[in-house]
């Protein structure tokens, strides 16, 4: 009887202990499949991106409008080694606009001038392993503020990381404009290379700038205030 009863009272605590480790396991979304996108999507929603946890492009696209993502849901692309050609008219809108974090990497964003990133919100955002080519030619001030606008809020950051980056021109930052104090802004093993800028040739920031892990920037130019200001 002792032995049946120890049986017993093992048996209730695994399936406790089973139903409590059930209870803790993260909601089924977490582990949702990648949504593939390819040029047939992003023609049929119009440019809106669809509300999936971490995207997946399929080949090269085109686009001529900007990209927006859902008020409130983050930005999780990879481009699996290709590339968006941004081919737009309206030189002052830009590729991705969002409030919420980004996560972009592993491909090519080429831009006939037009700027790349619009980003706002709390959270921040990265750039990883991105091959970012403007057309955009010498202080042509094509755009106001940087192929990346950043107006963050809180303790947020933006980071370039192991990219590499030519060709843009603006006003303020050819590469980055941060504008507010708290878009803090990493560069980490990157290369900037051919940007420029009335002002502040690569970055101008109301906040800080860290640069580190071997970048580099080379041939880059600004009419005054140095290839970064902040």
């Amino acid at each position: 009887m002792k032995n049946s009863g120890r049986k017993i009272i093992s048996s209730l605590l695994a399936i406790t202990m089973s139903l409590s480790i059930v209870s803790f396991l993260p909601s089924g979304d977490v582990f949702a499949a990648d949504f593939h996108v390819d040029q047939d999507i992003i023609e049929e929603n119009e440019g809106a991106l669809p509300n999936e946890k971490k995207m997946v492009l399929d080949g090269d696209i085109e686009v001529t409008k900007g990209l927006t993502t859902e008020t409130g849901n983050y930005l999780n692309l990879d481009l699996n080694g290709h590339a968006i050609s941004y081919n737009n008219p309206d030189s002052t809108e830009y590729l991705i606009t969002s409030d919420d974090y980004v996560f972009v990497k592993n491909g090519t964003i080429e831009s006939d001038g037009a700027p790349i990133l619009n980003l706002s919100g709390s959270l921040g955002g990265v750039f990883e392993g991105i091959r970012l080519v403007g057309h955009s030619g010498m202080c042509t001030d094509d755009y106001g503020e940087g192929a990346v606008f950043l107006a963050l809020s809180g303790s947020s950051s933006f980071t370039l990381r192991e990219c590499e980056v030519s060709g843009f021109s603006a006003q303020k930052g050819g590469v980055i404009y941060a504008s507010t104090y708290e878009s803090a802004v990493n560069i980490d093993h990157t290369i900037i290379d051919g940007c420029s800028a009335s002002e502040g040739g690569v970055v101008y920031a109301e906040s800080f700038v860290s640069v580190y892990n071997e970048s580099g920037f080379h041939f880059n130019y600004a009419k005054e205030k140095g290839g970064v200001f902040c």
